[in-house]
């Protein structure tokens, strides 16, 4: 697990701000991973033109074995035990990234649809990095 203090610090920062949510799926040396990683904009003081200035922060919220499945049921209780821990974190949830997989967007148990099917409204956006025609036209030109 990450740091407590830089853990519990993400986590106040999301309950009084509107931040997107990062799923990604690996296998890393025969193990199985689920990381969940949070993007927000901070205001924060910038010391060459001094002046406060906004920036997007990303920060990894988790890194969690999956022992058994890679369901949309699993990694929602990944989330559910691991980022949505109060109420006011779970109504500043506004974007959803992730690679595609069927896990992800299955139309009956994937997480997208479990996350909606529990009262949440967010915009849902496909990883650019995992869009097909990117791979086949990058493949095309080069």
């Amino acid at each position: 697990m990450f740091s407590p203090l830089f853990y519990q610090s993400v986590k106040r920062k999301l309950n009084s701000i509107p931040y997107s949510l990062i799923v990604d799926n690996a296998t890393f040396a025969a193990s199985n991973y689920c990381a969940l990683k949070v993007k927000f904009l901070e205001k924060e003081h910038n010391e060459f033109i001094n002046e406060e200035i906004t920036v997007v922060k990303n920060r990894i919220i988790a890194l969690s074995t999956r022992e058994e499945s890679s369901t949309g049921s699993t990694m929602k209780d990944i989330i559910d035990t691991r980022l949505f821990s109060t109420e006011e974190i779970k109504k500043n949830f506004k974007g959803f990234t992730h690679d595609n997989g069927s896990s992800i967007v299955g139309i009956n148990m994937g997480l997208a649809t479990l996350l909606r099917n529990s009262g949440h409204e967010f915009y849902d956006l496909n990883d650019p990095c995992h869009v097909s025609w990117i791979k086949f036209n990058y493949k095309k030109f080069n």
